[in-house]
């Protein structure tokens, strides 16, 4: 076991033998010699920040493809013209080829920096979807249908506004839900319907503004219920007295929107929380955890095992740090964004089914490649995108970590000038938010630039949602309109599609802008840290004198006015 200080915040983090088992494993051999990956040099907070600053998930842009020369949609603005971008068909396509940008490797210089001069060169795609249908405006996605401004999703239908969703029909406004349908304004739901404003919930349908629900429907402003029906602020009720009060309460959905969601706020804050949202789990830590074995550290993890300090990743198997995607991928370390069946990979940013690899970006079904961008449908021993023979390329790459070790770089993701992306631009400023001066200190870039659509005219404002079911001029006045984010003033438009859910539904037209919206949902969920505490229950009957004295790790800060329960005491708590 190695005591560490992190070298970019200080703060004091450890190494255990596991860890150094860990990296001994994944340690690459190079012809007759083995490389060993040393222990990180940043905190796991700094190692993620680090891998989530280099994509920008959600900020989209017009601007042209500079093969086709269309006018396109893009993560990247139109102001970064120091980069290549190509639209997805041409990216896709046998019109170029990444080999044409190979160059050879340099001994005298740093291998990153020749990484990232080789970044500067190859065309970057502008978008990352794959099979998807009428579902132009998403990034990081894949197999979605008539989905419109979806992030980090898969397997959709006829949803927007959605960060992480999957398997999802016909929702607006979710993040972390799964197999949801007519949803709107969800945060981790799972099997859910026609559930609205509502957090940590599963197999619910038919209710407003509930928390931490299971199994449960025709609810409005419940916490912690299981299996019930006809309940209004946690009090049961027969089925006409229920029914009363959910038509006064939807009537005032338009005019008491936020006195509702204040409401449901002090709900939640009235009921313990569990330390941790984990089913069905075997030895696990961290956060919003499911159906995973020896996972430790992890957050928005699922069907996972023997990881460690991973996000929002599915179907990982021994591996540790990786930001985003997974199902599946092994033994793989300090990469984001990576997965469909790769293995034994590190350092790497965007890629699938890539095996044997290492410091590499946009490499797809290939394997053996060191230091390449681009490169796709299998390429082998490629280095700085220079094709090898296999001889050559291990001979080549025992020098290169041999430079990189003495350089101090081996070992160790991409720094910050790797990036393409503003700081600002980036989900790292979203779960660890820095000022201008502090991330330029970093190393990273910032975004002065506004480039939402421009309106100088007279914002329209929203009617009470029957009038467009009927007033077919009001309905174009909306449509063709311009709507003022109250919040940041960012201006918006409502498409046809979602109109036509909220009236369905008979919900409000949003008063915020999407980006907003999503920003405050992410800012629900606990942050990617975990603090060791006691558990808060007094109550009598539940196993323990006084105060219960068991200890754990949760991401529920101390600062945070919630009760946070260990699991027995949690369930032992009536629901």
């Amino acid at each position: 076991m190695e005591n560490k200080t992190c070298k970019q915040c200080n703060c004091e983090f450890i190494v255990d033998d596991d860890d150094l088992a860990f990296y001994k494993k994944i340690s690459p051999t190079f012809g007759d010699k083995t490389f060993e990956i040393p222990p990180p040099s940043l905190c796991p907070d700094c190692r993620n920040r680090r891998r989530t600053a280099v994509r920008n998930v959600t900020n989209l842009h017009k601007r042209k493809c500079d093969l086709c020369q269309k006018e396109i949609v893009s993560m990247y603005s139109s102001d970064k013209t120091d980069i290549k971008v190509y639209c997805s068909e041409c990216w896709w396509s046998d019109k170029w080829d990444p080999t044409e940008y190979a160059q050879g490797y340099d001994s005298s210089r740093s291998f990153i920096e020749q990484v990232i001069e080789l970044k500067k060169k190859v065309p970057q795609p502008a978008l990352m979807y794959v099979n998807s249908e009428n579902s132009d405006y998403s990034n990081l996605s894949n197999d979605n249908k008539n989905c419109y401004l979806i992030f980090l999703s898969g397997r959709n239908e006829d949803v927007y506004y959605g960060y992480w969703s999957e398997d999802s029909k016909s929702c607006v406004d979710i993040s972390y839900n799964s197999r949801c349908e007519l949803c709107f304004e969800g945060i981790n739901l799972g099997r859910c319907y026609n559930v609205h404003w509502s957090v940590n919930c599963g197999d619910c349908r038919d209710s407003y503004f509930i928390e931490d629900c299971d199994s449960c429907k025709d609810c409005i402003l419940c916490s912690r219920l299981s299996h019930k029906q006809y309940c209004y602020k946690n009090e049961q009720y027969e089925k006409e007295q229920y029914e009363k009060m959910k038509s006064e309460f939807v009537a005032g959905l338009e005019i008491k929107l936020d006195d509702y969601k204040k409401e449901f706020q002090a709900v939640i804050q009235s009921q313990p929380k569990k330390f941790s949202q984990m089913l069905r789990c075997e030895n696990c830590s961290g956060d919003n955890v499911f159906d995973s074995k020896n996972c430790h550290n992890c957050f928005m993890t699922a069907h996972s095992e023997e990881c460690k300090y991973c996000y929002d990743l599915t179907r990982g198997t021994d591996s540790y740090d990786i930001t985003g995607f997974g199902i599946p991928i092994e033994l793989v370390y300090e990469s984001q964004n990576i997965g469909l069946g790769s293995a034994r990979c590190a350092f790497v940013s965007f890629a699938y089914q890539l095996a044997d690899s290492y410091y590499c970006e946009h490499c797809y079904y290939s394997r053996n490649l060191f230091g390449s961008i681009g490169i796709r449908n299998h390429g082998e021993y490629f280095i700085l995108n220079k094709k090898y023979s296999q001889d050559e390329y291990e001979r080549l790459c025992k020098d290169i970590v041999s430079d990189m070790q003495e350089r101090g770089e081996w070992g160790e993701f991409f720094p910050a000038k790797f990036s393409a992306f503003d700081y600002n631009e980036t989900l790292a400023d979203i779960y660890y938010p820095l000022k201008k001066e502090e991330s330029q200190r970093l190393g990273y870039g910032w975004q002065e630039d506004d480039y939402d659509i421009g309106f100088n005219g007279t914002p329209y404002e929203p009617l009470p949602i029957k009038t467009y079911e009927k007033d077919d001029g009001e309905r174009k006045k909306l449509l063709d309109g311009v709507l003022k984010c109250q919040k940041s003033g960012r201006p918006y438009k409502i498409s046809p599609q979602e109109l036509l859910f909220y009236i369905k539904n008979g919900l409000p037209i949003p008063r915020l802008h999407y980006m907003i919206r999503m920003q405050e949902r992410l800012e629900r969920i606990n942050l990617f840290n975990l603090y060791h505490r006691q558990c808060m229950c007094e109550e009598t009957g539940h196993d323990h004198d006084g105060r219960c004295k068991i200890e754990f790790e949760t991401s529920y800060s101390p600062k945070q006015e919630e009760k946070v329960y260990c699991e027995k005491c949690y369930w032992a708590e009536e629901k």
